[in-house]
């Protein structure tokens, strides 16, 4: 089972998430925070999340509504550079998903970002469904599920080498092995989850939140939900549609990953950022920052080069660098492969005295841009106005060159000590900010860099104080409503998170408003039979450093004896031809068998296996109406046997038939 907690090894991700905000029709337009935590918990249902792991979660303003998730993941390189990361720290931005159609994602080295379908549907399903989980899996080194013995090779623009296919128009590049396991689903082969056929062997993915609840949540089938790092997609579209496949989940448990380290230097320069097109022949700059982070260190090795150039043309500095490449979703649009890729460089503060800057790929420019006479000039004073639920801020800013200024805002809980960017590229000289994602503090700071495009001028705001924000606090299991009898497990799950503090897991403690006070920690498992009878509310409570309280609640039903389930209006019509029971076949052929369960209860779900007792033969299921059909491909070894096959119904019904192997 893939997904199962119980299974975490010493994979310990640092994920930041940040949701994407940006004004339109006079009305901002944002992720809330329990969308972030939702993709959070997709993310870790899905990977061998353990150890020292480290979440985050903050809302980054945009000048307007995304539209080029290349310019949205340099975005958010450049906030993740400003706030001085880690370098392996990874940044996920989620975009509020349009009715207008817009989809899909895309990785760029550490950073990613998606129109993340269905942000608040927490039961929602689908192939977007796990964008986010794809997406960072990028970020962890997974490579697409290609396999160029099955489906060969394809060059794809002038700048890439060779790729690799997958079966649902994936591709990578030739570093990446093989995806082992594949099968037929309707029409077509797909990336499977692992080995499928043998039910031995079999991989099934599992999201412990919907233990309770949803089964069609809960459970991936490995005949109707597709490898998570493949495009293709399953059968089955009402539930997770995909998950991680068990050659990409023992690769993330088994890989020696990058320590987390502090980089990069601090110092004081100039960031020179920007997007190179698809096909490499152009490039945008974005707005240019000062910023306190030493210039990056030339790369001989680099492809493409920053020069700075005098007045004259002569060359001043030049640093060679390799740019990020990106992986895409194919709803962005194009050619998977054909995506852009993005550059932040470091170079020395004020330019180094050039009159202009140049891109350079080998000998062709991709993008200049001639610096202005005068440095802007800005001034933001302490934030006045605003509510209990967003922070108004204001500045004021102008250029004597006339030159169009754009704005990147940060906030400081720590009196200028450490920054965390709240707005990217802004042309306005207000934003409005939800109060969650700025953590309480008596000394905050607000610090404004105002770019004329190659210029810019930075200024910090007096201190000012926000009050101490109360944590949050969710129940995961059980859900609402479970119902336990006799000795049964209950198993008892919270994530608690606070603006100031941090994750506050450890500190939630159970109570029952029967039995008073159950244990404490983000996750306890309680025998219902030393629990009283009857109806539980129970809740998680959780306490931050400034002494705010928050808690949350469901209700459990104990029983000493469980209520007698409804039987299922089930009808087995039996088994059809062409294989009729206790008859002959050939061994080492497909044998189609079908058989037909009617009834109002019948669904997808309904069938739970159709499959021989003894392993060996691999199986394609296909259900159409009330029939059910499998090909079931046999060995030869099997003949001269007599061989039974069993199909297990979901109310623990049995119906099998023996056939004879010639």
């Amino acid at each position: 089972m893939l997904g199962d907690r119980r299974l975490r090894g010493d994979f310990a991700p640092d994920v930041q998430y940040r949701g994407i905000s940006f004004e339109e029709d006079e009305s901002v337009v944002e992720p809330t925070h329990a969308d972030l935590w939702e993709q959070n918990d997709r993310f870790f249902a899905q990977f061998p999340v353990g150890g020292n792991y480290s979440i985050g979660f903050q809302n980054l303003t945009v000048d307007e509504r995304p539209t080029d998730l290349g310019d949205m993941n340099e975005t958010l390189q450049t906030a993740k550079e400003l706030a001085d990361a880690p370098q392996e720290q990874r940044w996920y931005g989620v975009i509020p998903d349009f009715d207008d159609g817009t989809e899909g994602g895309l990785s760029s080295g550490r950073v990613a970002s998606g129109f993340d379908a269905d942000l608040e549907g927490e039961r929602e399903g689908g192939h977007a469904r796990n964008r986010v989980v794809h997406e960072l899996g990028h970020s962890y080194g997974l490579h697409h599920s290609v396999n160029a013995a099955q489906n060969g090779w394809t060059k794809i623009l002038w700048i890439f080498d060779d790729m690799k296919r997958g079966w649902c128009d994936e591709v990578a590049d030739g570093s990446a092995a093989d995806y082992p396991d594949w099968t037929s689903m309707g029409a077509r082969t797909v990336a499977a989850l692992g080995p499928v056929g043998d039910p031995q062997t079999e991989i099934w993915g599992v999201d412990p939140r919907y233990l309770d609840s949803d089964e069609d949540l809960l459970l991936s089938a490995p005949h109707t939900n597709t490898s998570l790092m493949s495009y293709c997609r399953g059968t089955d579209q009402s539930g997770q549609a995909r998950w991680i496949g068990k050659r990409d989940y023992v690769q993330l448990l088994t890989d020696d990953h990058e320590p987390i380290s502090d980089d990069p230097d601090a110092g004081a320069g100039d960031m020179i950022r920007g997007v190179i097109a698809a096909d490499g022949q152009s490039a945008e700059l974005r707005p240019a920052l000062g910023v306190d982070l030493a210039p990056v260190a030339d790369d001989p090795t680099g492809t493409h080069a920053l020069v700075l150039r005098d007045a004259a043309g002569g060359e001043l500095w030049r640093t060679r660098f390799t740019p990020v490449a990106s992986h895409g979703e194919p709803e962005t649009g194009g050619d998977v492969a054909a995506s852009p890729s993005i550059f932040n460089v470091v170079v020395p503060e004020g330019l180094a005295g050039a009159a202009r800057v140049e891109l350079l790929a080998g000998g062709t420019t991709l993008a200049d841009r001639t610096v202005s006479t005068s440095a802007p000039e800005v001034s933001v004073p302490a934030p006045q106005s605003g509510t209990a639920d967003r922070l108004t801020i204001t500045w004021s800013s102008s250029d004597a060159d006339q030159d169009e200024l754009r704005h990147t805002v940060l906030y400081s809980p720590d009196d200028g000590q450490t920054w965390s960017p709240i707005g990217i590229d802004l042309r306005g000289t207000s934003m409005s900010v939800a109060r969650w994602s700025l953590p309480g503090s008596s000394a905050a700071r607000i610090r404004v860099i105002a770019s004329d495009g190659l210029r810019s001028t930075t200024h910090t705001s007096p201190a000012f104080a926000l009050p101490n924000l109360a944590p949050t606090v969710a129940v995961d299991r059980p859900a609402d409503g479970f119902v336990a009898t006799g000795a049964q497990m209950i198993q008892l799950a919270a994530t608690a998170v606070d603006a100031e503090d941090g994750q506050l897991g450890a500190s939630v403690v159970w109570s029952s408003d029967l039995d008073g006070r159950l244990g404490t920690g983000a996750s306890l498992v309680q025998r219902d039979d030393l629990l009283s009878e009857g109806t539980h509310t129970i809740t998680a409570t959780v306490t931050d450093s400034g002494g705010a309280t928050a808690s949350a609640s469901v209700t459990v039903t104990v029983q000493r004896v469980a209520a007698a389930e409804p039987p299922s209006d089930y009808v087995f019509g039996g088994f059809e031809p062409p294989v009729s029971p206790d008859g002959s076949v050939n061994a080492g052929r497909t044998i189609p068998i079908k058989w037909t369960v009617t009834g109002t209860d019948v669904s997808d779900t309904t069938v739970v296996s159709g499959s021989f007792t003894d392993g060996g033969a691999t199986y394609d299921l296909v259900r159409s109406g009330a029939t059910w059909h499998v090909n079931a491909a046999t060995p030869r070894e099997w003949a001269g046997t007599t061989r039974t096959f069993r199909v297990v119904l979901d109310d623990m019904s049995v119906h099998e038939f023996d056939l004879v192997f010639r």
